[in-house]
């Protein structure tokens, strides 16, 4: 507020007439001349006694050093006063204003208190320069040392008399210097708090305005803003200082007015100093005085506020909440903020968001200090039920905070609270604040195949990543503690677990399985949870890939052990379980898994009583794996290439993902001879297809032959499996080192030849060769054998030599099928191919398709192990003659194509190393 000109002085001023006499009365006898150099040496003794009252006398001394017109002279106190009272002559007022201001300590205390007084009423002038220059002058008036307790009582008037707002900083720092920092306070008998609690909004107001005009480039220098920024914390600290230091307390009335000043800047300022000033007001009237009832609410409101909005001030804002948590009011500050956060559910829109985060802090705090000294109980179901009204509001930032808090409940001294307690709604609370993580993960198990969208990094991208650590870090947490839970915790927690199964540990993962197996949740029940539950077992921890072996197996195991007695639920259509578990199958990777999942399937696969889902198994195990053809050599090279060593081809760690699913296949065509002729009819066409394929992996294709070649029957037709090769001798002889002598070559000879298959058409699988192509052309698609080179060479043995003594995986039937048969006796009659399906519980086998890819193997392989195999076995398997009795067309072709090869010498011949 304003005042104008010829403002009336105060009538309280008794020591105002007596200034003002003993200036009249200096005045008449005071010399004109400004430098005591001038006064005659003969009235030295009166002129002393004058200065001395004036107290100019150090004046004099200084200047008998230097009568050069260049020393600075006293000022004149007649001129300076009739300077000041000239009201008219504003601008000869400011400036003799301003030039005392600096030079007051030329004066006595009461020449100052004085000059003030003359100048008091430029502190109420409409005129900005006015009031700038006076308060520049009660500044240098309050800052003296050495005032009267008189004259300190009149500076303090003027500095309580209302002004504007724009010098308020002037005497802010007046009254601080004038009580030196609130020790001296002689110059009032009343409390001063409320005098500058008054000031604190008016003085951000200015600042606030300067800051706003700095913001939009009008103030290019700031110097201003940041002198009256200093006063602002200097009048925060001052109430400090106010509140600390007086022995007597200050007022209920008192301490509310500074609170809801100092609030009104809390809510206006964004600076960070400001609310740090702020919170030394609080905490100043936390510990020394009382919190007034009207003022305790909006305090915890606006603690909570700064403590979500300004992370740099955490601390500050943590020592606050913890000194009103040990003050007297520690159980209405529990259910204040208990207040809080149920609130929420009401749609209350006064209630800031800041307020419902800060409030999520400082329940951080308090747990995490639980236990110390005078710091209060916290009811942990009563806080559960709080925090789930508040996780509703489906907002990331509450999430986040949420499991902050329950990551603090879980480390420190709180916990054994917790752990008393049950968890069904605590595990609750942490599935719905993780729900955007545990979103994501169910929309990658829903559309596997998708592209995943990389959205732009932004605030709700860091907000999830704090949302998945703190998920992380929970996690890690439960498993610590899991041997202290018990058994109704372990299940919750297992929950939990559960849906973060794609971002924990294997060890917890391992948690989980255990648990599951332990109370047998897969196990089959009335109803339909036992099938959701072999579904959530197979989506989080079999199917994903990014599982570990160990934790894939482990799951597997306790699936094969819960269905144990059950198998056949496995390929029931209604659950689903067979498709979840062939999902993608082709792209599995890991070869360890995969040999137990086969295992797993193939077992009791011929306990499905629906062909086509027993078909569709056989095909998607037989199905190409895609990482054999990503790390395979090309195998379509038209030259000869030795196959890499290995010790044993039944060996884990050197079988190929493709060799997995052909030992299941094979074996799974060795049950089924003796159980469904249907289903051995489709083994045997996979095992087929298979062995012809030049894209499959060496292994694979040699594991199906070494069954096809076994393939017997007898005068019945009855379909029957050796165990041994009856070319054991040849075999041996092949899988020698055979040093190859010093022969001739003829020049245009290569030891290689590349085999003619450019003009050959492909081979029909379900034709007769013999109809397409004739013997002739047929004999010279073979590459040549070509003449031996002259040097030493060293000739190296197919890599199924290697083979352990058990050929086959198990042990075939002892006796031929009673099922399957090679022929019946009406195709013996017709000597034609088989055309329709025996009865329904006879199966024949199409043996006329395995000549042809006998035949094709024969003339276009280029795989010397694969090739060297067929020409070992074809012999012994020949020599029964009822197995190919059905098949005379073939058999036919294929005497013509061998006997053609054996005449123009076309049979390959082995790959060659150079010594």
């Amino acid at each position: 507020m304003s005042s104008d000109d010829a403002r009336p002085v105060p009538e309280h001023k008794p020591s105002s007439t007596s200034f003002a006499d003993v200036f009249k009365t200096l005045a008449v006898g005071r010399p004109k001349s400004h430098s005591p150099v001038s006064i005659p040496e003969s009235n030295s003794d009166s002129i002393s006694q004058n200065r001395q009252v004036l107290g100019l006398e150090f004046m004099h001394r200084a200047s008998v050093v230097s009568s050069s017109s260049d020393t600075p002279s006293a000022p004149d106190i007649d001129s300076s006063f009739r300077n000041l009272s000239q009201k008219q002559n504003l601008p000869h007022a400011i400036d003799e204003a301003e030039s005392i201001s600096k030079s007051i300590s030329w004066f006595t205390p009461e020449q100052s208190v004085g000059l003030w007084e003359a100048a008091e009423y430029l502190l109420h002038h409409e005129s900005p320069d006015a009031q700038k220059s006076g308060a520049k002058l009660l500044e240098a008036v309050a800052a003296r040392q050495d005032l009267s307790p008189s004259a300190r009582r009149l500076v303090f008037e003027s500095i309580a008399c209302p002004t504007e707002a724009d010098v308020i900083a002037s005497r802010v720092q007046s009254l601080i210097s004038l009580s030196d920092h609130g020790r001296k306070l002689d110059f009032t008998t009343t409390s001063i708090l409320h005098i500058i609690s008054s000031w604190i909004v008016p003085l951000y107001g200015v600042i606030a305005t300067a800051r706003a005009k700095t913001k939009k480039g009008k103030s290019g220098h700031p110097n201003g803003l940041v002198h009256e920024e200093i006063v602002l914390g200097d009048l925060l600290q001052f109430a400090v200082d106010l509140v600390t230091l007086q022995r007597k307390p200050p007022t209920q009335e008192e301490v509310e007015l500074l609170l809801t000043e100092t609030f009104a800047v809390c809510r206006k300022t964004s600076v960070a100093n400001d609310i740090k000033n702020a919170l030394s007001v609080f905490d100043a009237v936390i510990v020394y005085a009382d919190v007034p009832d009207k003022s305790f609410t909006p305090l915890l409101e606006v603690l909570c506020s700064i403590h979500a909005s300004v992370k740099s001030l955490s601390g500050p804002t943590s020592r606050s909440v913890r000194s009103l948590a040990k003050s007297r009011r520690q159980s209405e500050m529990l259910n204040t903020l208990h207040g809080f956060m149920r609130e929420t559910s009401g749609g209350d829109a006064s209630r800031n968001l800041n307020v419902i985060r800060g409030t999520l802090y400082v329940f951080s705090d308090l747990v995490h200090a639980y236990g110390q000294g005078g710091m209060p109980q916290i009811p942990f179901d009563q806080l559960i039920d709080s925090l789930m009204i508040v996780a509703h509001k489906d907002d990331r930032r509450v999430d986040a905070e949420i499991l902050d808090l329950c990551l603090n409940i879980l480390e420190g001294d709180y916990t054994g609270i917790a752990l008393r307690c049950d968890w069904t709604s605590f595990i609750s609370l942490l599935v719905l604040c993780s729900r955007t993580v545990f979103q994501d993960a169910e929309d990658t198990i829903a559309s596997p195949t998708s592209p995943q969208q990389t959205p732009a990094k932004g605030t709700h991208d860091d907000i999830k990543s704090s949302i998945l650590a703190d998920i992380i870090r929970i996690a890690s947490v439960i498993e610590s503690l899991w041997e202290q839970l018990n058994k109704d915790q372990r299940h919750q927690a297992v929950r939990f677990l559960a849906k973060s199964h794609q971002h924990i540990e294997p060890s917890q993962s391992e948690l989980i399985i255990n648990m599951m197996r332990e109370d047998q949740f897969c196990r089959p029940s009335e109803g339909a949870v036992w099938v959701k539950r072999c579904r959530d077992l197979i989506e989080r921890f079999i199917q994903p890939r990014k599982q570990s072996s160990d934790i894939r197996i482990l799951a597997l195991d306790t699936l094969k052990e819960s269905l144990s007695g059950n198998e056949h639920l496995i390929f029931s259509e209604e659950h689903g379980l067979l498709d979840l578990l062939l999902q993608d199958f082709s792209a599995e990777h890991d070869l360890l898994f995969l040999e137990s999942l086969v295992s797993f399937l193939t077992e009791p696969a011929m306990q499905i009583s629906d062909d086509g889902v027993f078909k569709r198994l056989v095909d998607t195990i037989s199905s190409p794996m895609k990482h054999d053809l990503i790390k395979d050599d090309p195998r379509h090279s038209t030259s000869y290439a030795p196959s890499s060593r290995r010790t044993s081809t039944t060996s884990v760690l050197e079988l190929t993902l493709a060799n997995v699913c052909a030992v299941g296949l094979v074996k799974m065509m060795l049950r089924a001879l003796n159980h469904s002729a249907t289903k051995s009819v489709i083994i045997y066409e996979s095992l087929l297809q298979i062995a012809q394929s030049a894209d499959r992996p060496t292994d694979s294709r040699l594991s199906v032959l070494k069954l096809l070649f076994r393939l017997r029957c007898d005068s019945a037709g009855s379909v029957s499996v050796v165990s041994t090769s009856e070319g054991d001798f040849l075999m041996n002889v092949l899988g020698r080192n055979i040093e190859v002598g010093s022969k001739t070559r003829g020049p245009g000879d290569s030891p290689l030849r590349e085999p003619q298959t450019e003009n050959v058409p492909p081979f029909p699988s379900s034709k007769l060769i013999g109809k397409d192509l004739p013997a002739s052309v047929l004999s010279k698609s073979a590459p040549g054998r070509g003449s031996i080179s002259s040097r030493s060479l060293k000739l190296t043995p197919p890599v199924w030599t290697y083979a352990l003594p058990q050929v086959l995986p198990e042990q075939p039937p002892g006796e031929s099928s009673p099922l399957v048969y090679a022929h019946t006796q009406a195709d013996a009659e017709a000597q034609s191919p088989v055309t329709e399906v025996a009865p329904a519980q006879v199966g024949v086998l199409k043996v006329n398709m395995w000549l042809e890819v006998v035949i094709l193997l024969l003339q276009r392989e280029t795989d010397w192990d694969v090739y060297s195999y067929v020409l070992t076995h074809l012999g012994p398997q020949l020599g029964n003659k009822e197995f190919f009795k059905s098949s005379s067309p073939q058999i036919k072709l294929l005497r013509s194509i061998l006997c053609d090869q054996v005449k123009n010498e076309t049979f390959h011949e082995p790959p060659d190393l150079l010594v």
